[in-house]
């Protein structure tokens, strides 16, 4: 099969099961790579070894850890599927090992910060409302948000069917000030089942940027950064704060791996660190190691 043919069949298949953002960006580090030995005179799999790619990825040396581990695998899962597919014996992939990266701890806002944001102030309107409630009581990711139709929410369960990532559907629940605030955002809309949930006024979905927008406002307001996936960051910690069993946790947010939740473990352990390190005369260390009296 022809290299480019291959890339055709592979980022169909991967949209079946993956994000349109990461068909895209797999899609952008395949058309490197095609271009790449294009402009070398090399063509087909017989010619893309593991010597090829590994010249090919030395290209990206100055990019951020991140994305070069991306590339890596985009490569991996494409060559992978080209060898269950049968168009190769030996994957070239194989012995390339992606770049770690350190995973930072995510910033969130203390649970007084997160209600002051959300309840806003005067000229905070029902549909921002709607939205901070949304992101913050239900931890909901912003393409959730900008996907969720009339139809998709149960108002009498306080529930939300939503398709996560992967395109993964997922349950969604949220308290009663979020069913309040969507009461007030809908109003009589509330009937037409078939619609988005957040409009512009010209009555087309909102864009994710407008959401951006939306949080970015109103953590100005309370004198703090903030975005969306940062309420959805704090939504988990203060579970986590408040007693909230891991794998609760996990099924709140969506997660497919217990392994990402954890990190919410690490954070949660972190700020009782700090409390005990400030409020304790044992929690602190001098330079020997020991607690100071």
């Amino acid at each position: 099969m022809a290299f480019d043919e291959a890339i055709e069949t592979y980022l169909v298949h991967l949209g079946a099961n993956k994000s349109a953002h990461t068909v895209k960006a797999y899609a952008t580090d395949l058309a490197q790579l095609a271009a790449y030995l294009e402009d070398r005179g090399l063509s087909g799999f017989g010619e893309t070894t593991e010597e090829v790619l590994r010249q090919f990825l030395v290209l990206f040396k100055d990019y951020q850890p991140s994305s070069r581990q991306r590339k890596v695998y985009a490569l991996r899962a494409f060559f992978a599927f080209a060898q269950a597919m049968g168009w190769i014996d030996v994957d070239p992939m194989a012995d390339i090992a992606a770049p770690t990266v350190r995973k930072r701890l995510p910033k969130v806002l203390s649970q007084s910060e997160a209600e002051a944001l959300v309840e806003g102030d005067e000229q905070t309107n029902p549909r921002d409302r709607a939205v901070l409630e949304l992101l913050y009581g239900a931890g909901m990711r912003v393409s959730e948000l900008a996907s969720l139709n009339i139809e998709d929410v149960d108002f009498e369960r306080c529930t939300a069917s939503v398709r996560g990532k992967g395109n993964k559907p997922r349950m969604v629940v949220f308290g009663t000030p979020a069913r309040e605030a969507l009461f007030e955002h809908l109003g009589a809309r509330r009937k037409k089942r078939r619609e988005p949930v957040f409009v512009n006024e010209e009555g087309r979905r909102l864009s994710v940027r407008t959401f951006h927008r939306i949080v970015v406002r109103a953590g100005t307001k309370i004198g703090k950064r903030a975005h969306p996936h940062a309420l959805r960051h704090s939504f988990a910690t203060h579970l986590m704060e408040g007693g909230s069993d891991l794998r609760v946790v996990q099924e709140l947010l969506g997660h497919a791996s217990l392994r990402t939740t954890q990190v919410y473990t690490h954070l949660n352990l972190d700020r009782l660190r700090n409390a005990m390190e400030s409020a304790h005369p044992r929690g602190r260390e001098d330079e020997g190691g020991r607690g100071k009296k």
